[in-house]
């Protein structure tokens, strides 16, 4: 719900760049935060269409849309969230601490993480979203790892 905003962009930029992307009309209740997709006979990819979900959860876990459309575009893009509560549970505190220990001081590990492997790394919530090719996701989910199990 936050993030429809985003979602739509100033005078619905985001919204027609998305359509354009993968050749649909978006449906984006601003009441609810419901976002549905209708596609048309003709341009009915379902490489797209298996992405297009992605692409929306992305964005509303904190990925710019520029950063997110890729993986409509390219085929050998993909996305992983990665649910930090699964490292402290729910407290609040402790979800801080690895939210700081993600980002770094001035985002140098989060940029650290960003430049070796290739991949769009966003903390936003309780989550860490990457977008990038698969050698390097799994780079990037195994420094993540590393550095919420504790490693410098």
């Amino acid at each position: 719900m936050n993030r429809i905003a985003v979602m739509i962009g100033k005078n619905g930029v985001t919204r027609k760049m998305l359509e354009e992307a993968a050749g649909v009309r978006l449906f984006i209740d601003s009441e609810t935060g419901d976002v549905s997709v209708q596609w048309s006979a003709e341009k009915n990819d379902p490489v797209k269409m298996m992405k297009m979900p992605d692409v929306i959860r992305a964005i509303g876990r904190g990925m710019p849309p520029k950063k997110a459309i890729p993986l409509i575009e390219d085929d050998e893009i993909f996305m992983e969230i990665i649910d930090l509560r699964d490292w402290v549970g729910k407290r609040g505190n402790q979800l801080r601490r690895l939210r700081s220990r993600l980002i770094g001081r001035n985002g140098r590990i989060r940029g650290v993480i960003e430049e070796h492997t290739g991949c769009e790394l966003t903390i936003y919530g309780h989550t860490a979203t990457l977008i990038g090719q698969q050698m390097g996701m799994a780079d990037a989910r195994s420094a993540i790892e590393m550095i919420l199990n504790g490693s410098e």
